[in-house]
């Protein structure tokens, strides 16, 4: 097995540095005698400021020890100092590695805590080098560890990460300056002897300029290269200020940097080549390019040398349109109910949209590029394109929700909110404060969602727009819901179906008439429950609406748990999750707690007790608000007896 998440490629411009490489070999090699599997390895950490080269000498090293690690090497970029002040979480990097150890998406768990577990067990028996780059801290970093013997972690941080060494018996590397000699050494590799030979007075200059800062050196390469024609001394103005960033940014597709530049595709695939070749990006991942922030200073100073601020304000709606026709796309694929309705104006010239043809690759291209549509909608909403912003949060809406990703959905449609707010536009901050309430709701704020709802509902109803208000209605039912006011849930359903049938919206009608059942089965009315699930059922399957379908047979198959119908529940909740496998993880999380009581309720025990656990790992990173009960029924399950013959 070869992990698909290899550390970048090695530069064939490395320089100096060669006492640091033996230093990492004393630090990370095994005793004297014992095999390399005798022990587990203490984890080591490079530590530098920012530009310094800590990144470029781990990848180098990693590239020099692959024998070391049979069994691959996993590389993830933490970004925890960029311009984007978003630090990938723990989270998500070990889920970046069960997907390189080829761990099918179903099978991997919710919460950090079982995704660490199942991704250190799939360490056992491995041997196998964890490159941790650009780490924010020892929280970050500590999930992400290797506990096998064979295995080593090697971290790059601006930080000193003092918490592991007391706490993991880290090893530390501090990477210093380059000498005044070796930066001579780095520019003569990068320009060449005769370009080096002839501005002696000027190399020195920037020699003391660069202050040994190895990044800052090779921007001064980058710009001699693009203008060969220039003295050298004419290339290091600024250099100082712009040395002090650091970070990477966030990464694109030549599909996005083709509408960044208005140019072909298959240009922008070319170019991108040569500058991954000249060390100015980095192809992160198979097509996915990125850099540094140094790099990206330097491209500014180019396009503020050779663009006019027309022309940079045109490229950028081209990449706005990029992400947001893209997400429009990718929105229409998904199965979904409610869809915010949106008339962005046509995409400019030369942009070029993702290709998402079907509901896969529609999941597929919303997991790669959310956290960067929620950069890009920081971005816009300080750069005055608010249209962009509000409407790429109702275009991420539906993926948001269906993965459950509520903070990163609050996130966007608190700017989109603002934003809206800025265009004075009533029906984009309507729908922006639905989205932030459906969030908040999963992230228990109640009241904070409940404000934003009926907010949303005098905007929909000035507006005259009955659909709307019957959307709002339906999470304010959902609050209801939650802290056990069925009447007035049940009331606000009917005032919804109303409101649908008003609109001659038929989908909404089948929603509805399913809530309309649920609440009356929480007061007891079974009867009326059960008509209203199948009046619900039917409007589904005649518009073949598979997800409305699974979330009634999910509600008919708590009516029959509640008549006391246990195995006919199971077969409602197992019908229901049947369709949301592989999707629709919030609402899944919801049935599968309840098959989980269903089968405790027919003496299923140790198999309803293995699917409360399942939930759990589900809500808990779905719908956090909901976890602390889920988690207090379980702990006060007995232990569960073996299980019986008609359970295996």
């Amino acid at each position: 097995m070869t992990p698909r998440r290899a550390p970048p490629p090695d530069t064939e411009l490395f320089t100096a540095r060669e006492e640091e490489l033996a230093a990492l070999d004393r630090l990370t090699l095994p005793p004297a005698g014992s095999p390399p599997t005798a022990h587990v390895m203490a984890p080591c950490v490079i530590t530098g400021t920012g530009g310094v080269g800590k990144t470029t000498l781990a990848v180098h090293w990693a590239h020099r020890v692959r024998d070391r690690f049979p069994d691959g090497q996993l590389y993830v970029n933490l970004q925890g100092f960029g311009p984007t002040d978003i630090a990938r979480t723990p989270a998500d990097a070990v889920r970046l590695f069960l997907d390189a150890l080829q761990v099918p998406s179903q099978l991997i768990p919710a919460t950090l805590e079982a995704r660490v577990g199942l991704y250190r067990s799939l360490l056992a028996e491995r041997r196998m080098l964890i490159l941790l780059d650009n780490a924010l801290d020892s929280d970050q970093v500590r999930p992400l560890l290797p506990n096998a013997p064979g295995c080593l972690a090697l971290i790059t941080s601006r930080a000193e990460l003092t918490g592991l060494v007391a706490a993991e018996g880290a090893r530390t590397l501090s990477l210093g300056l380059f000498s005044p000699a070796h930066s001579r050494e780095l520019l003569t590799r990068r320009l060449g002897v005769d370009k080096v030979g002839a501005e002696p007075k000027a190399v020195d200059d920037i020699v003391s300029r660069c202050a040994g800062l190895p990044l800052a050196l090779a921007i001064v390469a980058a710009r001699a290269h693009a203008r060969p024609a220039f003295p050298l001394r004419t290339l290091i103005s600024g250099l100082a200020a712009d040395a002090a960033k650091d970070g990477c940014g966030a990464d694109g597709t030549a599909v996005a940097a083709a509408g960044l530049a208005g140019i072909p595709v298959r240009q922008a695939h070319h170019l991108l080549t040569e500058l991954t070749r000249a060390n100015l990006a980095a192809e992160r991942s198979p097509g996915r390019y990125g850099w540094h922030d140094l790099l990206r200073v330097y491209a500014e100073e180019l396009t503020r040398l050779h663009d006019s601020e027309a022309e940079r304000r045109e490229a950028l709606h081209r990449l706005l349109d990029h992400y947001l026709h893209s997400a429009r796309l990718g929105d229409r694929l998904l199965d979904l109910y409610h869809r915010v309705p949106l008339a962005p104006a046509p995409p400019r010239p030369g942009v070029v949209l993702a290709r998402i043809t079907d509901r896969a690759q529609s999941l597929a291209w919303f997991g790669r590029e959310h956290r960067t549509l929620l950069a890009m909608i920081r971005h816009v909403a300080r750069s005055g394109f608010d249209a962009h912003a509000w409407q790429l949060a109702g275009a991420c809406w539906g993926f948001l929700s269906q993965e459950g990703r509520s903070d990163d959905q609050a996130a966007m449609h608190h700017i989109a909110l603002e934003a809206a707010a800025r265009l004075d536009d009533p029906a984009a901050q309507a729908h922006a404060r639905v989205g932030l309430a459906q969030a908040l709701i999963r992230l228990g704020q109640d009241d904070a969602s409940a404000s934003h709802l009926r907010e949303a509902l005098d905007l929909f109803g000035g507006l005259g727009d009955p659909a709307g208000q019957a959307l709002c209605l339906i999470y304010l039912s959902v609050v209801e819901d939650r802290h056990g006011r069925y009447a007035e849930g049940l009331a606000m359903s009917e005032r919804a179906l109303r409101l649908y049938r008003a609109a001659g919206d038929r989908a909404g009608e089948g929603r509805v008439l399913n809530n309309i059942g649920w609440f009356h089965a929480q007061l007891g009315a079974y009867e009326e429950a059960l008509r209203h699930c199948e009046e619900a059922l039917a409007v589904h399957c005649e518009l073949d609406d598979k997800p409305g379908e699974s979330a009634t047979l999910d509600s008919l198959g708590h009516i029959h748990h509640l008549l006391g119908r246990y195995e006919q529940a199971i077969d409602y909740y197992r019908r229901s999750l049947a369709w949301r496998r592989g999707g629709k993880r919030a609402l899944g999380a919801r049935t599968l707690r309840r098959l989980g009581e269903a089968q405790l309720a027919a003496g299923r025990l140790s198999e309803g007790r293995d699917t409360l656990r399942r939930a759990l790992d589900l809500v808990a990173e779905l719908a956090p608000g909901d976890a602390d009960a889920l988690r207090a029924r379980i702990s006060r399950l007995n232990e569960p007896d073996e299980p019986p013959a008609q359970d295996s």
